[in-house]
């Protein structure tokens, strides 16, 4: 299985639960041109994908490792439907992203930095 099975298998699940049902809704309402409806699928999939970022953050705050963990898991899980619903390749998207990060310096360049 690569990650585009597993992305159209988490994408898949996600729609029979309804869970880009809202973003498709606002994307058509809010679109008065093509670019427009691809602006908003967009940032209705980075605001979900952002939501299970802060949740993790939130378990970690409150130290409850085994449900960060878990919103780890629901962050990955979201990043790929997230890829489902804007029909990314998220395969050879994160191939490439791994080849470009092995040809960065050390900590990508940012050491001591935050």
């Amino acid at each position: 299985m690569n990650l585009n099975d597993l992305r159209d298998t988490v994408y898949e699940d996600a729609v029979e639960h309804g869970l880009w049902e809202d973003a498709d809704k606002f994307a058509k309402e809010f679109a008065e041109k093509e670019s427009m409806e691809k602006f908003s699928k967009w940032y209705e999939a980075a605001n979900l994908i952002f939501f299970e970022g802060e949740e993790i953050l939130t378990a970690v705050e409150e130290y409850k490792y085994d449900n960060a963990i878990e919103e780890i898991a629901d962050t990955i899980i979201m990043c790929m439907s997230a890829a489902g619903y804007l029909s990314i390749d998220i395969d050879a998207a994160v191939r490439r992203k791994m080849e470009i990060n092995k040809a960065r310096p050390w900590k990508h360049g940012k050491e001591g930095t935050k």
